[in-house]
């Protein structure tokens, strides 16, 4: 959230978790930075604000138990010109590894726009739209 908030010239970044002390921890973290609010979110729910332009998840997507249900509510809470992007771990002992998280996205009614296992040595990026 800190790098986006101090990139972005206009708007706002919402950093949402479901973990009350994540929530609690970031709310201390940011409670000087005028562009980003802190929200609680819900396991299944990731409670978005409505006319987000961009979701970014990183080393989330692995311990999201109903990724299923998860997924369609990010589907029926984002516009249709909202990006997103999945940074998650891709080692052998990933818990969701990128061909099953593709699987999943699609099913959910996303179209992948693009992924990228080169560019980080642990890790996997997968950037979608609706």
């Amino acid at each position: 959230s800190n790098i986006f908030s101090s990139q972005l010239k206009q708007g706002h970044v919402f950093a949402i978790d479901p973990e009350p002390n994540m929530v609690s921890h970031m709310a201390k973290r940011f409670a000087e930075t005028e562009n980003v609010s802190v929200l609680q979110s819900e396991h299944l729910d990731p409670c978005i604000p409505e006319n987000t332009d961009v979701v970014f998840l990183a080393n989330v997507y692995r311990f999201i138990q109903t990724r299923d249900t998860f997924l369609q509510n990010m589907y029926q809470q984002t516009k249709a010109d909202a990006r997103f992007v999945f940074v998650d771990f891709k080692g052998e002992s990933a818990r969701v590894s990128l061909p099953t998280a593709i699987d999943e996205i699609k099913a959910a009614g996303f179209q992948i726009e693009r992924f990228d296992i080169e560019s980080c040595p642990d890790h996997y990026i997968l950037a979608f739209q609706k």
